[in-house]
């Protein structure tokens, strides 16, 4: 699955950059603000009790992410994309009464390249839905776990990088609209999600991350002299 996922990614990317023509082009500029979870699995099957466990205290959290994409015109309707986003994933724990510690969050940050083709239904209107289907890769920049002990009034940060994995591979898609606001602008709303094909962690118990987000953005055409 890795080794097809980076072929998609390099063929997309020689797809979106290797034309001249920058009537074709146009730029996009968002943010994401949606809930992060994970998923957890072992080959051990000995672990299952655990992971039992976990899923009972562990819960989702609040993330957040921007982009910005060049955006290639193949025809009326459909386009290809590609660029850079910043983007954190995690999750939460429940207090552990027993250990006195309360507050509990793990953050992880990753500088994505997306790569992904969108369909526009109607895209001579003013409002236009559209689906948005691929991949990405993401590198982890950091990670973060925050505590707090019941009773202080200050919480702790814990790097813990031997952990998790550097590299990262996920599927993303969504649906929006976009509506043009005159020949060179547009605004885009919609919702986008990304579910990781390869864990997060390096040890047996593996977590896998994922996301569902409101997208909101700013897409800029680019005309040609």
């Amino acid at each position: 699955m890795r080794n097809i996922l980076v072929i998609f990614l390099l063929v997309a990317s020689s797809v979106t950059f290797g034309q001249s023509d920058s009537s074709k082009y146009a730029v996009q500029m968002s943010i994401t603000n949606g809930w992060s979870y994970r998923s957890l699995n072992s080959s051990n099957s000995e672990m299952n009790q655990v992971i039992e466990g976990l899923n009972e205290i562990e819960k989702g959290r609040y993330v957040m992410g921007f982009e910005a994409v060049l955006m290639r015109h193949l025809s009326k309707n459909f386009t290809v994309q590609s660029g850079l986003s910043y983007h954190t994933l995690g999750h939460r724990v429940d207090t552990l009464v027993e250990l006195g510690i309360e507050n509990i969050t793990y953050t992880l940050k990753y500088i994505q390249i997306p790569v992904s083709a969108r369909f526009n239904f109607l895209e001579e209107n003013k409002v236009s839905p559209y689906i948005q289907l691929g991949g990405q890769y993401g590198l982890l920049v950091g990670d973060v776990m925050e505590y707090k002990i019941r009773g202080a009034n200050r919480s702790s940060r814990v790097v813990n990088e031997g952990e998790w994995q550097k590299h990262s591979f996920s599927l993303i898609g969504g649906a929006g609209v976009q509506v043009e606001l005159d020949p060179s602008n547009a605004f885009i709303a919609g919702v986008q999600g990304q579910y990781a094909v390869n864990a997060s962690t390096k040890t047996e118990l593996k977590r896998s991350y994922y996301d569902m987000s409101l997208l909101l953005g700013w897409v800029i055409k680019l005309r040609a002299n």
